[in-house]
């Protein structure tokens, strides 16, 4: 057998000191002779934790893609298209996140070797590095942020113009970069392997106006000057302050640029904001005089604020509130002419709507130049079109495309401003929307295979993948079966999607094995407070924590209704891939299934015909404790017993209106927008939707530009793409397009009108575009006209 430990001399990293506890930013920089232009320089690059790599200062590509222990992940470009003759300059900006969990970004992965990586037809050999002491990276709420990438940064003379040809370092800067010796090739980060999905697109834009003028030049055609036209300069005085807020147009996710010239000693404040928003004087007084609040930076006081008082947000251009978020501070070297600027660029995209520009100048003008940012996101295509009788759904159609597009990154996202986290409920939607629109399955397919390696001892895959601690939100591993049914549903693959019957066979082993005697599930935890795991459901407000309050008492409905959805779409899947042996599962998964449907009818149907929150009847458990009848509904309940047919169609119309009429029952958000259409749907009460859509109609009157985390446009997150319901609404059950067998090998076009009166549209398929229109009669007769692919059958 052969030794597999072998030495690994591709990856390389500085000498130090630095302190390994916190972020820190190596620079990495080599020369480059040439005599002729190749034709070809194909290179693979990677880092712990993060890269961005240019050649002649010219930005070629960033990564690697998140990957985690098991997987990590290199890129491959071609270096030919930047490289010239005579002297070039390769370079890396790389950011390492330290092994504690909570000094890093939560979803970056790192490991005990920090390192740069290039190979193929260049090599890593003769680099030099040099550790940006002037820069530092930091959380700014030191108690719970999941990003860690807020900056305070200062210019550097001795690193002025270091990545182009021509620079000389001054002796002491440089340090040659040093191999990593021997390592383990089996285990990240050293078993790379190719990006599975596209580089992020990165496209230059500027901001669209100016908001306010706070403070210093109050011509505001200056400022509007200065972002409309990257000719035009401002010129903040000595000893002077100017504040001023830029609006881009609409929330965005970018890369920002800052070029100035002169003005050492100058601080430049960079805040980033989603909206306006208002907050209360009484909380904030109470708040400050706190006395651990007394003592924090301004970043810190900030990165708390969002989370402690809760800004109040209403119309997002109401300026006259403020803007709440953090900044990232840089202190100007002056270095910087008209003709070659300072510039400085955070190394992590921000997540932004409004920046809040702050410039304090010391003994020199400073004059600001640029400030610009480069739009990025997963190269996501949009193909899917649909119009509808009802116009008001038009400008949703525009904030959902939005906010999904600022919610795909390297991976799906729950919110791109707060957290950049892959969860599982959020990714589910995300990943269908995706399908409806793009037909593109790349990013989803790599989530699939994110939450199958995140599976744990207790047969639960993790509830936000990848990340670099636990996240054991419980049922959120129900979604993950639902994800790979669909990804079966949709693409009919095969190959891949056998890979995970394993998997999703453990999930429901899990809740197998926590039935009752009643033949219910039991409560997984005591509401996720002091439980091994967070029951979330639901931000409804009512709920604690999102967790329902019956869990609190007793065993909940909805833990055991979202069991059964699950166990019924395992044993769909099962079914299909009976050629390979799975089929006894399936009846084995039907049988309990039936056996579930029964025990939740039993025990959790009262007499009103509803399922109640929690068991509706008195039950003496095996341990002779008596739980008391649970009283509370939801929407939620009814919606899962309509979905699953734990209800007869009769029994779901009559509880499905009920739970749209009674404002007392509690109410499903946002996020369960999607499982409340199909049950309005499946009960025959699809034209009710029009109610429902109240909510978004409400985002857009507020001026929102993407969809809110929660009901209501006072929500935390400005940004969820778990809201792009329209995404999936209007080409999957208004224009009634779906697969009807695995991969679209035939297409079901049945049309669900609603309480509309004609649609029309094009929906994009893995095997082609449908187009789809239809009008309806006063008599509620359909005149529906279809066009599908060449050779598939629409039924």
């Amino acid at each position: 057998m052969s030794d597999p430990i072998m030495p690994v001399s591709r990856w390389i990293w500085t000498t130090g000191p630095y302190d390994k506890e916190k972020p820190v930013i190596v620079l990495f920089r080599r020369v480059l002779h040439l005599e002729e232009q190749p034709k070809s320089c194909k290179v693979r690059l990677s880092a712990d934790s993060r890269y961005r790599f240019f050649v002649n200062g010219v930005s070629v590509c960033q990564g690697p893609v998140k990957g985690d222990r098991q997987v990590w992940y290199m890129d491959e470009v071609d270096l030919a298209p930047y490289l010239g003759t005579g002297e070039n300059v390769l370079s890396a900006i790389v950011l390492r996140y330290p092994l504690l969990h909570e000094n890093g970004n939560f979803s970056v992965w790192r490991t005990e070797y920090p390192g740069f990586y290039l190979d193929g037809d260049l090599t890593s050999e003769d680099f030099f590095c040099h550790i940006a002491d002037r820069i530092s990276v930091a959380k700014a709420n030191p108690y719970f942020e999941p990003l860690c990438i807020t900056e305070e940064a200062a210019g550097d003379p001795r690193l002025n113009g270091w990545q182009k040809p021509g620079y000389q370092a001054e002796t002491g800067v440089w340090q040659p970069a040093a191999a990593q010796m021997r390592m383990n090739a089996f285990v990240s980060p050293f078993n790379l392997l190719p990006r599975p999905i596209p580089f992020l697109y990165e496209t230059p834009r500027r901001f669209t106006e100016i908001m306010k003028v706070r403070e210093g030049e109050n011509d505001g055609a200056v400022w509007e000057a200065f972002v409309s036209d990257a000719e035009k300069n401002v010129v903040i005085p000595a000893h002077a302050q100017a504040v001023v807020e830029l609006h881009a147009g609409e929330l965005t996710t970018g890369y920002l640029e800052l070029k100035v010239a002169g003005g050492a000693g100058a601080q430049v404040k960079i805040l980033t904001s989603e909206s306006y928003a208002k907050l209360d004087p009484a909380a904030m007084q109470r708040f400050l005089a706190i006395p651990q609040v007394q003592a924090m930076s301004e970043n810190e006081l900030q990165g708390i604020l969002q989370f402690a008082v809760r800004p109040e947000k209403g119309d997002r251009l109401d300026t006259e509130g403020e803007l709440p978020g953090v900044s990232d501070v840089y202190t100007v070297a002056g270095f910087g002419t008209q003709e070659v600027p300072e510039v400085y660029e955070p190394f992590w995209f921000r997540t932004f709507r409004f920046i809040k520009l702050t410039v304090v100048t010391g003994d020199e003008p400073l004059q600001l130049i640029d400030l610009s940012y480069r739009e990025t996101g997963y190269p996501l295509d949009v193909q899917t079109r649909v119009t509808v009788s009802d116009a008001s759904l038009a400008p949703i159609w525009e904030i959902s495309e939005r906010t999904l597009r600022r919610c795909m990154h390297e991976t799906y996202e729950d919110c791109p401003y707060y957290e950049q986290l892959q969860y599982v409920m959020d990714s589910r939607f995300q990943i269908l929307a995706t399908y409806m629109t793009s037909a593109d399955d790349r990013l989803a397919r790599k989530a699939i295979e994110d939450f199958a390696r995140s599976q744990r001892f207790d047969g639960l895959v993790e509830g936000a993948y990848p990340s670099f601690g636990s996240n054991a939100i419980v049922n959120f591993s129900i979604f993950y079966i639902l994800m790979v049914w669909d990804h079966w549903r949709f693409f009919g693959d095969r190959s891949f999607t056998i890979r995970f019957l394993p998997v999703l066979e453990r999930i429901v082993q899990f809740y197998h094995d926590r039935l009752r005697s009643n033949g219910v599930v039991e409560r997984t935890s005591e509401g996720g407070q002091d439980g091994r795991y967070w029951s979330f459901i639901d931000w409804v407000p009512a709920w604690e924590r999102g967790v329902p309050t019956a869990i609190l008492t007793g065993d909940s409905a909805i833990e055991s209704l979202l069991y059964l959805l699950g166990l019924t779409k395992l044993a769909d899947l099962e079914e299909a891939f009976e050629e390979e042996g799975w089929s006894s599962l399936a009846a084995r998964h039907q049988a309990e299934a039936a056996a579930l449907k029964q025990a939740i009818r039993d025990w959790f149907m009262d007499d009103e015909g509803l399922i109640t929150d929690g068991l509706a009847h008195e039950y003496t458990d095996e341990d002779g404790h008596v739980w008391e009848a649970f009283t509370e509904h939801s929407q939620h309940g009814q919606v899962l017993a309509t979905l699953t047919e734990v209800f007869t169609p009769e029994e779901a119309r009559a509880a499905m209106e009920l739970a749209l009429d009674d404002a007392s029952m509690h109410q499903c958000t946002v996020s369960w927008g999607y499982y409340l259409f199909r049950a309005m749907e499946k009960s025959g009460l699809y034209e009710r939707t029009n109610a429902q859509w109240d909510l978004w109609r409400d985002m857009v009157r507020a001026h929102l530009t993407t969809c809110v985390e929660n009901n209501g446009i006072k929500g935390r997150s400005d940004c969820h793409a778990w809201g792009a319901l329209a995404l999936y609404e209007l080409p999957a059950a208004t224009l009634g397009v779906q697969p009807a067998a695995p991969g679209f090998a035939k297409i079901q076009v049945h049309p669900v009108p609603g309480y509309l009166t004609h649609a029309q549209g094009q929906v994009i398929t893995p095997k082609g575009m449908v187009h789809v229109s239809w009008t309806r009669g006063e008599d509620g007769a359909m005149d529906v006209q279809v066009q599908g692919p060449a050779g598939v059958e629409i039924v």
